[in-house]
């Protein structure tokens, strides 16, 4: 089957990304179950699979317009079987405190979670004071896992459904911790 695809050349920075799904969102698409195939060149990325030209081009030309890059490219390649599954990890948001660290769901990643699991049990934010973080991660490690099954309301293995998650500094895009889905 020909399908096609809107790539950059050597693949995406993580902010071009961040673009590329948020106007996939925009346009309707669920991230946690779409057509999908790897990103070339970066192992651990997927793009969205059009089956239709005109779709994938306007979508192309759209992204042009918002990175100000017109290296972005639309690709056509034989797909022999669909592969459908989550295209990119929920947005957690660290905003960091003079006495610790707040960390919140981004609102397009709240909305993943409940298109996904209406009856998920959103937390609004989780506070990790400096000392109760480090008292947490010397008996029992990174506090990674427990901000985000914390947050999304939500066990390990439905955070990898909907994709995993990444926990991104609020003021620097910096990024503390990802769990990426598996294939």
């Amino acid at each position: 089957m020909v399908v096609y695809t809107v790539r950059k050349p050597g693949g995406t920075k993580d902010r071009e990304f961040a673009v590329y799904a948020a106007l996939l969102e925009e346009s309707g698409i669920d991230l946690s179950w779409v057509p999908r195939t790897e990103e070339p060149g970066t192992g651990n990325r997927w793009l969205y699979v059009w089956k239709n030209r005109a779709s994938a081009d306007m979508f192309r030309r759209e992204l042009v317009s918002r990175t100000r890059d017109s290296s972005w490219e639309l690709y056509q390649f034989d797909m022999p079987v669909e592969d459908v599954g989550p295209l990119a990890p929920l947005d957690i948001i660290a905003l960091p405190t003079g006495d610790g660290t707040a960390f919140r769901l981004a609102p397009a990643s709240q909305e993943r979670i409940m298109r996904r699991f209406p009856n998920a049990r959103l937390v609004g934010e989780s506070f990790w004071g400096t000392r109760t973080r480090e008292d947490h991660e010397a008996k029992q490690g990174p506090i990674w896992k427990q901000v985000a099954t914390l947050l999304a309301g939500l066990s390990e293995q439905q955070l990898q459904d909907l994709g995993g998650y990444r926990i991104v500094e609020a003021d620097t895009g910096t990024v503390l911790n990802e769990s990426r889905a598996q294939n």
